[in-house]
Parts: structure tokens; sequence; C-alpha cells
């Protein structure tokens, strides 16, 4: 396995992870750890008048109960009321058995402050008794991780390798580009190229840029590809439905990495497609994140020659 596919892996990973929430979002988090331990991690399901007793999943080696918690919307006062119910539990369930505690939770933003606060207050509290740990997108990237290829594959599909990832097919670009001009909004005729700074100006992640940077090698088949199709307005009806989506995803107070992320599902990335799929969806976002105005340019842009 090569670092491209890793690289497309963790964007899966974050596809998935962004999306997810309720009982979808344990089992994302389960099917990973369950692939990483095997046997020494227990899925726990609600069972009886008792529930799953305030445990997503128990870790024996480390007698370790995580707590998984995805709403929609993460609020602060929900989120301490949820710590104060679920830690209690936990502790009156598990009792000795139970010498770590690890809160799991969606929030790619972070956690409102009075919630880290609090978790503080009990990592403190509790240290001679138990280990307080609270988890998000970086630490289950990094359970992620350690798993090989086979078990990658199982839960995400084949990625392209390197190689794999500078070829790209017309029948795969129609696929994707035709399924986003479904829904077409009236055209504007003005494609426009935004600065080579536009990824920095907006704070995207270093696996984002990388991912950008990857699809830039496919750009002059996607141009090809316009340029061979009948309509001349159709490239112009694709940039302005992506303008749209964005436009849309941002309204919802969403960050630029969770934008992007949107804008890859939106596209038909992480839908079971296959590898070459992926691939045509990563050229296309990457042909018309570099021409129209989906995110932001910098006001002024000095080059050097």
């Amino acid at each position: 396995m090569d670092e491209t596919q890793r690289l497309f892996y963790r964007k899966n990973f974050q596809v998935r992870f962004l999306r997810s929430t309720a009982t979808e979002f344990q089992n994302l988090f389960s099917d990973i750890m369950q692939r990483v331990y095997k046997a020494d991690f227990q899925k726990v399901r609600p069972y009886g008048k008792h529930g799953d007793l305030k445990c997503d999943g128990f870790l024996s080696s480390k007698g370790a109960v995580y707590q998984c918690y995805a709403p929609r919307e993460l609020k602060e006062k929900e989120t301490i009321h949820k710590i104060k119910v679920d830690y209690p539990g936990a502790k009156k369930h598990w009792r000795d058995q139970m010498k770590q505690w690890v809160f799991v939770h969606n929030d790619n933003d972070g956690l409102p402050g009075g919630v880290v606060r609090h978790l503080h207050v009990l990592k403190t509290s509790e240290k001679k008794k138990v280990e307080v740990f609270w988890w998000s997108e970086p630490e289950l990237i990094g359970e992620m991780e350690k798993l090989d290829e086979a078990d990658l594959v199982d839960l995400f599909g084949p990625q392209p390798t390197k190689v794999q990832s500078q070829i790209i097919s017309f029948p795969e670009l129609q696929t994707v580009l035709t399924a986003i001009s479904k829904s077409i909004p009236d055209p504007e005729p003005v494609i426009k190229a935004p600065s080579p700074e536009k990824i920095a100006h907006n704070n995207l992640s270093e696996d984002t840029t990388r991912f950008l940077h990857l699809g830039r090698h496919l750009e002059r088949e996607v141009q090809k590809f316009l340029e061979k199709w009948p309509d001349p307005a159709f490239a112009d009806q694709i940039a302005e439905t992506f303008r749209n989506q964005y436009d849309a995803l941002r309204n919802t107070g969403l960050n630029s990495e969770e934008i992007f992320v949107g804008i890859l599902r939106f596209c038909g990335f992480n839908q079971g497609n296959g590898s070459a799929h992926n691939t045509a969806v990563l050229a296309v976002v990457s042909y018309f994140f570099e021409r129209c105005d989906i995110f932001e340019d910098p006001d002024a842009v000095v080059f050097s020659a």
C-alpha cells in the first residue's frame, strides 16, 4: 500500500466521520476498533433494563470503557449533562474493571469550552482511580492507520495507487460530471481562475492540500473531456452547480474542511463505486476548485517573476 492509497483512505474516513451521527457514528468507531484489536475489543449493545451499561465498547487489555456521543449538533449544556450521567453510570456498572474512560465525539471543530473544562476537572479528580480521555477525528484516524490494507478495503473499498491515480478514463469522467449536472441551475458564462494561494487562504488541512495537488495532474484530462462535450455551456453549468453547493454548505456554518468533504460527497466520493470513480471525483473537484468561485480567493496576491 503506497502513500497515495493511504491519503485516499484518510479522506474516505473523513467523509464517513463528518456525515455520521448517533448509531452510524458508533458503528464506524466499532468497525475500526474491532479490526485493530480483534477479540480484545468488544462492542456493547443495549440489552434488558440496564441498556448498554453506559459503555459502547470495552477494550479488555486496557480496561477501557468507550462512550460515543455524536448528535447532529453538539451543544455545551447537553454534552456536559451526558458526561455527568454516563461517567458515574460507567463506574457503577464496571467498577474495578474500568481503568480508562474514553469520551468519543464527532465534533471536528473541537468541544465547547465548558465541556473541555468539565472534562479536565473530571480527569484531575479521577486520576488516581480512572484515566479520562476524549477522542475525536485525530485519534480515530490514528487507530485506522494501524489497519492493514485488507481491513481498509473491507471498510472503505479499494483505493487508487499512485500509478492508478494518474490515469483517468472519459467514461468515469462522464459518469461523475453528468451526475453533478442533474440539478443544473442557470449558467453564468464566466469561470474565474483563482490565485495559487487559494488553498492556504482557506486553511484547508495538509491532507486536503495534498489531495488537491494530486488532482492537479488530472486536470488536463478534465479539460479535454469538457472541450469534446457537445454542449459548450456544460462546463459553465457545472461550475454554477459547484458554486451553489458551496454556498449552501457555507451558509450552514461549516468550516472549510467540512465544506470540502461535503463537496466530495456531493460529487459521489466514497459511494462504493470503486477506486477509478474516486479518482474521477478528485479530478473534477480539483479542476473546478481552481476555476470557479468555490472557497475564497485572497483579496490581493502579489506574484514574483
